[in-house]
């Protein structure tokens, strides 16, 4: 099973912050993955249509209320969340 990184929900606040509060953060996930340490909403893939919409698994998304991919990265550490925390710095700058 899939365990997302402790800071999760500090890289979300730090989103959030940098975007200026106009930006919710929400925790997609599998219907195995372990999110009981997590604070953020989850929304579970049940169907898997997520997966399947962006073709991957284990990978961070920015998606825009209009749809559109504003991000991704299936670096779930190291320089994949660095890349995740500037963002929405260079997005709502």
């Amino acid at each position: 099973m899939m365990t997302w990184p402790d800071d999760f929900a500090a890289m979300a606040d730090a989103a959030v912050s940098a975007a200026r509060g106009r930006m919710n953060v929400y925790l997609v996930a599998n219907p195995a993955a372990d999110v009981s340490s997590t604070v953020l909403p989850v929304i579970r893939d049940t169907a898997g249509a997520f997966a399947t919409a962006f073709g991957v698994a284990g990978a961070v998304f920015v998606v825009r209320p209009d749809g559109y991919v504003g991000f991704t990265s299936n670096d779930l550490g190291g320089s994949g969340i660095e890349a995740l925390r500037r963002h929405p710095c260079n997005t709502f700058a």
